[in-house]
């Protein structure tokens, strides 16, 4: 990807994070397509601003923004591209400190 489609914000700029992170997040990045990551994170951002300026619970905001972003594959039905074939599935492999409520 060119350097000049990047963001100029360092927080959000693959080049300037930690690499480490990186190496964690590619294998996961690539069960998706580009658009589908960009709707995860516009779907993100929709939840941190649920969050930031609502009373709702925000493990069922996160729960549901979570279900949004790895349920999409299953609604359209092509099935997810990661073993297991379910949204649980793909749930599951983000780790269980991160799934649960």
């Amino acid at each position: 990807m060119p350097g000049e489609r990047l963001p100029a914000d360092r927080r959000y700029n693959p080049l300037a994070m930690n690499p480490y992170v990186l190496f964690k997040a590619m294998p996961q990045a690539r069960n998706y397509t580009e658009a589908e990551l960009i709707r995860a994170m516009d779907l993100l951002l929709q939840c941190n601003r649920r969050l930031v300026t609502s009373g709702l619970d925000e493990a069922l905001v996160l729960q549901q923004t979570l279900v949004q972003i790895v349920g999409t594959k299953a609604v359209e039905g092509r099935g997810p591209r990661v073993e297991g074939g379910s949204p649980e599935a793909r749930l599951a492999t983000i780790g269980p400190r991160h799934a649960t409520a």
